[in-house]
């Protein structure tokens, strides 16, 4: 991810971000889940808050990137 998109999505740049990650794992002792890692809480929670969005939109938004990754992958596959 370039600066450019992500102080577009969290409005802060990569190194502040990989900063707030580190500090959210060894001082508020935030954990990665079975399903995702710390740096995605972070960038959902981080864009949560910039754009003023609700958990559902979040949700959806990030399920229809999985549906678009995951139909681009078998179209990918059945090309050759």
């Amino acid at each position: 991810m370039s600066d450019l998109a992500c102080v577009e999505n969290t409005r802060m740049n990569r190194v502040a971000y990989h900063k707030l990650c580190d500090m959210s794992q060894v001082i508020g002792g935030l954990l990665p889940t079975r399903h995702m890692c710390v740096e995605e809480l972070v960038v959902m929670f981080l864009h949560i808050l910039a754009h003023h969005v609700k958990n559902r939109m979040i949700r959806k938004q990030f399920l229809d990137l999985v549906k678009r990754l995951v139909g681009i992958s078998v179209m990918y596959y059945w090309q050759f």
